[in-house]
């Protein structure tokens, strides 16, 4: 791939992240959005972590995530064109920990307003459950709360999103209808 130089490159990139809850089918679209635009994406730090540790993680664990996923995220922006995707943010690890812990590490909040996107993909969690050992929310219900979250923080900080549903092919093709009718000129 070509490269431009960091800052170059940082400015004319256009930066997707795609968020929601477990089981939403964030991996999969990451990597065929990457693979049909011919770039990159960022992998979710956190599933690399807790394959680890397991599920035993605390709170503070939720920090050396964040952080983690930064580091993949800058990794990621350095190797991409066009367009760079996310495999989840810190608005994810920010969410959870409101969602189990009832409250956020103020780090994590500074970290995740520090970053710029230009499009959130809030993947509706409509796709069959499928178990996975560092899953923890297997009910539908928990997991539209959860949508229900994102939607709501996306809102008030005024984050330009969209949302994806469907399932296999079509939900592939929403999201590249959404990301052509934005990025193509």
């Amino acid at each position: 791939m070509a490269m431009c130089n960091g800052e170059k490159n940082s400015v004319m990139l256009k930066k997707v992240a795609i968020v929601g809850p477990e089981a939403s089918g964030k991996t999969r679209l990451a990597y065929e959005l990457a693979q049909h635009y011919r770039s990159v994406f960022a992998k979710e730090f956190a599933r690399e972590y807790l394959q680890n540790i397991g599920l035993s993680y605390k709170k503070d664990d939720l920090l050396k995530i964040a952080v983690g996923q930064l580091n993949a995220e800058d990794e990621a922006i350095k190797e991409a064109s066009g367009l760079v995707f996310f495999d989840t943010n810190l608005l994810v690890i920010k969410i959870w920990s409101l969602y189990k812990y009832g409250k956020v590490d103020q780090r994590i909040v500074q970290l995740h307003h520090s970053r710029a996107y230009n499009l959130h993909l809030l993947l509706k969690p409509d796709l069959i459950y499928e178990e996975d050992p560092l899953r923890e929310n297997p009910s539908i219900e928990d997991r539209m709360e959860l949508f229900e979250l994102y939607k709501k923080e996306l809102k008030e900080n005024g984050d330009e999103f969209a949302v994806v549903e469907g399932s296999g092919k079509n939900r592939l093709k929403a999201a590249l209808k959404i990301l052509d009718s934005k990025f193509k000129s």
